[in-house]
């Protein structure tokens, strides 16, 4: 997506020089960087415009937009944190205008261990700085103070996101994984008068720079909120599934440490919990009806495969229960390809070459890893679905005819009341949800699939 003749005037007019040269970044959402020409030097900026809503009315998506991070970024200047320098918002392209940033957000690819500690230590230290601002100072429209235990829970991003589950799912198959999740995290409300501040909402690996072996700012500040700051250690711990960068133990007593205060490690399950499905449930409508005219449809796949997992993982740490992983099968040698085979091949050898750009590139990897997922499903997927409807027998007392046949008494299960049954529903899809990502990983092509990290003690579980 190129910018327009017009965003190019606006973005020369607000940094008082003349554009020479612009760059668009190869990701599912457009950002442009920028090289303008000043009589006192030359100045990088990055032009970060708004992502594609996913389906059409979300509440969800109208308040967490990117005029939304446009007013956090410029109330969170001054404040002694490490963001980047904000020049404005373009209403009419949508688009925010500020500082590039030097180095990268990839602390996998810092050049050792003692590097990943030292820039996930100050990044830890800003969080904490984060949490200390004094929420009534920020004046920042949008942003409400919650007052009760409910609405610290549910006022931020995760009450958007379940207002437009209730309109979803009306037209959506049953999704018992995520009507589970979405009982035990109201069942389970930390209770007791609960610290709130200024939360980022969207945290860790991927959600900072750092250069020369030290952080160098805050990104992404779309998800940002007022709430509890153990949301913000939750999301941590579910982004380094997506983004492994090593164990989260150091960090997070360090955050412990640094802040003076004491981990509440129940309220941290709970958000860990309500990190993981936060995306399964933001992502259902276009996982169920897919569709290439909505641009985080495919990187959406690979997110929503490791999260569930990541979602039965935390459930488990949360309620003392035992994973039993299933089996998961070696790809089978072709014994004559097949047309999806083909497929894969021709995209390959075809398509890729005649890509020069990183973005057209990108597009390509992104069809060859489709691709890949179709062949390893028309390999195996057979096998892994017929395990499945062997588990779901086991609990539900009967083999199901279909999947939809079993993902219907499942979900009538947990609409009854699951407490009895938890344990029991939480092994279930721990198995299922692994062979889902073990199908899906082939698309991960912007992300990895790393492990759960079990850290809360087990007296923790209730």
């Amino acid at each position: 997506m190129a910018l327009p003749d017009g965003a190019v005037k606006w973005i020369e007019q607000r940094c008082g020089g003349r554009v020479v040269d612009i760059e668009q970044q190869v990701r599912w959402r457009p950002h442009h960087f920028l090289t303008v020409e000043r009589p006192d030097g030359t100045l990088r900026v990055l032009a970060r415009s708004e992502r594609q809503a996913i389906a059409g009315g979300s509440k969800f998506q109208q308040h967490f937009d990117i005029a939304h991070e446009a007013r956090v970024l410029e109330a969170l200047q001054g404040h002694g944190l490490r963001v980047p320098k904000f020049f404005g918002f373009n209403e009419e392209h949508r688009f925010i205008l500020m500082e590039r940033v030097d180095g990268t957000n990839e602390l996998k690819d810092a050049p050792d261990d003692e590097t990943r500690e030292r820039v996930m230590a100050e990044y830890i230290e800003q969080l904490v700085s984060l949490h200390r601002v004094d929420v009534n100072s920020m004046t920042l429209s949008g942003l409400k103070v919650p007052t009760t235990s409910l609405e610290t829970a549910f006022g931020g991003k995760f009450g958007y996101v379940e207002e437009d589950w209730r309109v979803w799912r009306q037209h959506l198959r049953p999704e018992p994984l995520l009507e589970l999740g979405l009982w035990w995290l109201h069942a389970n409300v930390p209770a007791g008068d609960r610290r709130v501040s200024f939360i980022q909402g969207d945290t860790g690996p991927g959600q900072f720079m750092f250069a020369d072996g030290h952080l160098t700012a805050l990104i992404d500040w779309e998800l940002s909120h007022i709430g509890d700051p153990m949301l913000d250690l939750g999301v941590i711990r579910m982004r380094n599934m997506l983004y492994p960068t090593g164990s989260l133990r150091a960090p997070i007593a360090h955050y412990e440490e640094v802040s003076g205060r004491p981990l509440d490690w129940q309220a941290l399950c709970f958000y860990t919990v309500m990190s993981m499905l936060l995306t399964p449930i933001g992502v259902s409508p276009i996982m169920q009806h897919p569709s290439a005219h909505i641009e985080p449809a495919f990187p959406a796949f690979g997110w929503n495969a490791t999260l569930r997992r990541g979602l039965t993982d935390a459930l488990a740490e949360a309620n003392g229960a035992e994973i039993e992983p299933p089996q998961l099968p070696e790809p089978p040698e072709p014994a004559s390809p097949s047309l999806v085979d083909y497929l894969v091949e021709y995209l390959d050898v075809k398509c890729a070459p005649i890509e020069t750009d990183d973005a057209g590139r990108f597009e390509v990897s992104a069809a060859t890893s489709i691709a890949r997922a179709v062949q390893l499903e028309s390999a195996v997927g057979a096998e892994l679905f017929d395990a499945d409807l062997d588990d779901m027998g086991k609990v539900l007392g009967r083999r199901p005819i279909d999947r939809d046949d079993g993902l219907r008494e499942l979900s009538e299960l947990v609409a009854a009341g699951p407490e009895e049954r938890l344990r029991e529903l939480v092994w279930l899809f721990a198995r299922t949800e692994r062979r889902r990502e073990y199908l899906h990983k082939p698309m991960m092509i912007a992300q990895d699939s790393g492990d759960f990290e079990p850290l809360a003690p087990r007296e923790v579980a209730r």
